[in-house]
């Protein structure tokens, strides 16, 4: 073995002996939501998470209109100006319901 695979063992099994000797267990965790809680959070975020693709794809979905409409009234630069807000739009839009969707992943029910 040579000296950068030792060394490379040494750093991993210290990583591992430096864990600490108190693991955690779903039992000596204290939980006053219960398993049930985790379930039920874990579909509400699921349900941010489909809501806030749905209204980003719609959102996306305008601009290319927009670009569209932007390029038969204006030409090539009305476009590329119309493109420009469209994603801007898109793009609060997808910040937006990020910020509901980490919302509803770090609350839990029984704490509402």
């Amino acid at each position: 073995m040579n000296l950068l695979h030792a060394a490379a063992l040494a750093a991993m099994m210290g990583a591992v002996v430096g864990c600490g000797s108190d693991p955690k267990t779903a039992d000596s965790v204290d939980d006053p939501c219960g398993p049930a809680d985790d379930v039920e959070r874990g579909a509400v975020t699921a349900g941010e998470g489909v809501k806030t693709g749905a209204t980003t794809a719609v959102e996306g979905t305008k601009a290319v209109g927009k670009t569209v409409g932007g390029f038969v009234d204006g030409g090539s630069d009305e476009a590329k100006k119309k493109w420009e807000e469209g994603k801007a739009d898109t793009r609060a839009t997808a910040n937006e319901g990020s910020s509901e969707t980490k919302t509803a992943a770090n609350t839990k029910p029984c704490n509402r």
